[in-house]
């Protein structure tokens, strides 16, 4: 139950920004269509924030950056090569190459890619806040992700959804993952409810 309870909080810290950045851009009228789409890609946001478990402002007043430049490493594959942890990396990033095109008239690979390689770039980054490692490796795996999502997407959605979807705002998806990160970076301190509710 206490565990659930911080779940709860954390998509609390992390959705509630996502609804008020939906609500400050639907000033016109938009369809069904349109925000189940936008919730959609919001909820896989959600999942990577939580999965990867992305660095908090309260990560950074509890460890201070006092980590060492040995949990960083940028040269690609130089470690014990983890297949499974490659393929875990590629899984995580097929959805977001394959929704984020929704949001754009005219897609493109470069763009769904550079874009994946970005996000991803963001949270290898944050992680240093909890001293967590930061690995170039995961940085190609999730890029090569995206590239596989896009993919996807052109063989499989495009053809599925072709004009029965109203074009997202290209903005929007920037909006969301800034936003959601934000909220989760000022908002959620799972630390600080843990020892509210488990007296430590």
């Amino acid at each position: 139950m206490k565990n659930l309870l911080i779940d709860l909080y954390e998509l609390a810290a992390v959705m509630l920004p996502f609804f008020i950045v939906y609500a400050l851009l639907s000033k016109k009228p938009k369809k069904l269509e349109h925000f189940i789409m936008a919730f959609i890609f919001a909820c896989y946001i959600f999942a990577v924030y939580h999965l990867t478990n992305t660095g908090t402002l309260y990560d950074l007043l509890v460890y201070k950056m006092s980590h060492t430049a040995d949990i960083i490493n940028f040269e690609p594959f130089s470690m014990t090569i983890d297949w499974v942890g490659y393929l875990q990396n590629i899984l995580l990033f097929i959805p977001f190459g394959m929704l984020l095109p929704l949001f754009f008239k005219r897609p493109n690979f470069l763009l769904c890619t550079l874009s994946g390689t970005l996000f991803s770039l963001m949270i290898e980054c944050s992680q240093l806040l909890n001293k967590r490692s930061s690995d170039v490796d995961d940085l190609i795996m999730n890029t090569l992700g995206a590239l596989i999502g896009y993919l996807l997407y052109k063989l499989i959605l495009e053809r599925l959804l072709k004009g029965k979807l109203q074009n997202l705002s290209r903005l929007e998806p920037l909006f969301y993952i800034l936003a959601m990160f934000a909220g989760r970076f000022f908002l959620y301190n799972e630390l600080g409810l843990a020892k509210i509710l488990y007296g430590f």
